[in-house]
């Protein structure tokens, strides 16, 4: 089973403390730490996501309920203008240690866009992404097209954007 990648624009209406929440549970985003103290070794991994992971319980508890915060904010984030890049596979990749379920234009697009800071989409970025999409796709897996993923970021040139596997 495949992901998709998609490029989101973080509208006005998605505060910080939403990222916090969508992206608290994902695995090595900014906003993601390891709940249990940290082993010998381990001490300057995830200081940030420390700090996340309390903020995240403060809205959990100011909230009420954790899963209903949780839908709340997916449906926030569902909701803002996309455009999907193309079907990726992360799982299969990294267990059968294959580049072969990585498309080229999803991973180059993926590299070009951080986590965190969610980057402002200037003309510089946009042609960084438009070549991106460029890259040769030696997988099975489909990719969207260079004058759709254009024309897309035209029309939100100077917002800030972020990419999700859905």
């Amino acid at each position: 089973m495949a992901a998709d990648l998609h490029i989101h624009v973080l509208t006005d209406d998605i505060t910080e403390d939403d990222m916090l929440i969508f992206n608290g549970n994902h695995m090595g985003s900014h906003y993601w730490c390891w709940e249990y103290p940290p082993m010998e070794g381990e001490e300057g991994f995830c200081v940030d996501g420390r700090e996340n992971h309390k903020r995240r319980l403060q809205l959990y508890a100011a909230h009420g309920d954790e899963h209903e915060l949780d839908r709340l904010v997916y449906s926030k984030i569902a909701n803002t203008p996309d455009i999907w890049i193309g079907e990726v596979s992360w799982l299969k990749a990294a267990i059968c240690e294959s580049d072969e379920f990585l498309p080229g234009p999803v991973v180059a697009v993926s590299e070009l866009i951080p986590d965190y800071p969610h980057p402002v989409l200037t003309t510089g970025l946009m042609d960084q992404i438009i070549s991106a999409m460029d890259v040769p796709n030696k997988t099975q897996y489909t990719v969207a097209t260079v004058e759709t993923v254009k024309e897309f970021l035209q029309q939100h040139l100077h917002k800030r954007i972020f990419t999700i596997s859905w």
